[in-house]
């Protein structure tokens, strides 16, 4: 009779189960879950009770998310932004805010690490400003932390402001028509030339204009961005850099990929009596970026153009050997993953520009065509990987940088490498 009383009970206790997903609730808890799930299917629902409810039936009836979320039919990661938003904040900091404001404060803590802000400040700023989307908010807050740490870059290149009386081992706040003529003749082994393409969409007030600029982090500032005065800037090159390249030396220029190479650029490179010896390719990534998708473009840009000219009848030297002697040079590009990174702590917002080259390709190109002690010249400098690989190669070099705020973010950078590398700049 024991035996069959058992039985009988174990199967009230299993059906029981089955109807609320293997869990045997109390009934406070039952009246909970009840409640919860009406808000939800409620359209003037009350978020901030929703995250009472979810914190207390997690907390105090011992149930996992996942088994809320099996009855409530709402993701793990939505319940679990409703509960977290309201234990962030206590019920007399409720007043006066959205639970979407609140939401979007606590999100942006999360992902902009770096910000000097606490959560009630930010939620504040963001009804101050009317910010309603995550994408609205990230925008803000990337330009405040970018601010930021330009002020920083401006105070930190001080030192290197006071310090370009001299012309090598130097960084120069100038635009490079300036600064080339001043040069002794035959004295630059390399020109490590990356202008303006003049190929991509523009601010008015001058930067880049990319979809995700405002959201990314990455620092998008340039001169002579239009397509005319980018042109303007790059032919330039060819009769100031012909009589200051030193026997053996070449112009190293980059240009847009996915594009065709512009025949103003080898016009005037001829008439200046420089001949064009190879036609190299930068390959951004070793992976494929581009997905299928329902695109405006065909094809995505996941490369640049790096055109190798010397004087006119010389060939090109071979400095160092052992180095891959392929066309199609693979370097991952820095910008990848950069955002990331930034929402990590690992980099300061606004320390990576859209078109930065990584350093690892400029060393490899400084190695190519120049000795030790060579002087390279970065008429375009901005982030001033260039340079820094010349130093830490033991070759000399020349910054130079028209733009105010890329010159004072590039020369910052450039005297935390020189301090590192213990190499002489005077």
């Amino acid at each position: 009779m024991a035996s069959k009383t058992r039985k009988s009970l174990r199967k009230r206790v299993i059906r029981k189960q089955q109807r609320c997903g293997g869990a045997c609730w109390s009934r406070r808890t039952a009246a909970r879950l009840a409640r919860l799930r009406e808000l939800l299917r409620r359209h003037d629902r009350n978020c901030w009770e929703i995250g009472d409810l979810v914190g207390q039936l997690l907390a105090g009836h011992r149930i996992s998310v996942s088994l809320l979320a099996q009855h409530t039919g709402y993701s793990k990661s939505r319940l679990s932004e409703f509960h977290l938003t309201a234990a962030a904040f206590r019920k007399d900091q409720r007043q006066g805010f959205t639970f979407q404001s609140s939401l979007l404060a606590r999100r942006i803590q999360r992902r902009l690490g770096a910000l000097e802000m606490d959560l009630l400040a930010i939620r504040r700023e963001i009804r101050e400003f009317g910010l309603t989307t995550l994408r609205q908010a990230r925008a803000h807050f990337v330009r405040r932390l970018v601010q930021q740490q330009a002020a920083s870059w401006g105070r930190k290149s001080a030192t290197v402001l006071q310090a370009t009386e001299g012309l090598i081992d130097r960084c120069h706040h100038a635009d490079y028509r300036d600064v080339l003529p001043k040069l002794p003749d035959g004295s630059v082994k390399l020109f490590l030339a990356d202008p303006p393409f003049g190929v991509y969409l523009h601010l008015p007030h001058g930067g880049y204009l990319s979809g995700r600029a405002s959201t990314n982090g990455l620092r998008i500032n340039c001169d002579n961005n239009s397509a005319k005065a980018a042109l303007e800037v790059t032919t330039a090159l060819f009769p100031l850099c012909l009589t200051k390249l030193a026997p053996g030396g070449c112009l190293v220029l980059f240009q847009p990929g996915c594009r065709p190479d512009r025949p103003e650029v080898l016009r005037a490179a001829t008439e200046n009596g420089w001949s064009c010896a190879y036609a190299l390719t930068w390959a951004k990534t070793s992976k494929p970026t581009a997905a299928p998708g329902n695109c405006s473009e065909p094809y995505a840009v996941s490369s640049e153009r790096i055109l190798i000219f010397v004087r006119y009848g010389e060939r090109l030297q071979w400095h160092e050997q052992g180095l891959s002697r392929s066309d199609v040079l693979v370097f991952e590009s820095e910008t990848h993953g950069a955002s990331r990174e930034m929402e990590q702590g690992v980099l300061r917002y606004g320390d990576v520009h859209m078109f930065q080259k990584p350093l690892a390709l400029m060393e490899f190109l400084v190695r190519k065509h120049t000795f030790p002690q060579d002087l390279v010249v970065e008429p375009f400098a901005c982030s001033g990987a260039g340079v820094v690989a010349a130093a830490r190669l033991r070759r000399r070099w020349l910054y130079i940088e028209s733009n105010l705020a890329n010159f004072a973010w590039g020369s910052e950078r450039v005297a935390r490498s020189m301090a590192s590398l213990s190499v002489a700049t005077a």
